[in-house]
């Protein structure tokens, strides 16, 4: 199973940790940052797709990699826009814009962690 992972901020480290543990997932992880918090604590080697992921290019990151599951795991912190609305409809404007395709598409939010 091949599952692109957009972000790779302290949210996406954790859920790449988690992802790791079962080596037939094949992982593709995308950030605007070569040297984001996954790859500086070592739960990565490198980023694969060095590319800010907007609502714009979305799309067309999401069909090159072709992935069988998506998961945005971006905080509005990594968006540069915490604490305004501006940040939530990025992440569900993103999340609007990928619908149209045929693959699941899965919000990471930290706020599961409260559960």
């Amino acid at each position: 199973m091949k599952i692109l992972v957009i972000g790779g901020g302290i949210l996406g480290a954790s859920v790449l940790r988690q992802l790791k543990l079962n080596p037939k997932f094949e992982i593709v992880v995308a950030d605007w940052r070569k040297d984001c918090v996954a790859v500086k604590t070592g739960v990565i080697k490198k980023v694969d797709i060095l590319a800010h992921v907007t609502p714009m290019n979305a799309v067309d990151i999401v069909e090159h990699v072709n992935p069988d599951l998506v998961l945005i795991a971006r905080t509005q912190k990594d968006w540069k826009h915490e604490d305004t609305t501006l940040g939530h409809h990025f992440i569900s404007n993103m999340e609007r814009e990928l619908s149209h395709i045929s693959i699941p598409v899965i919000i990471v939010d930290i706020a599961m962690r409260e559960f």
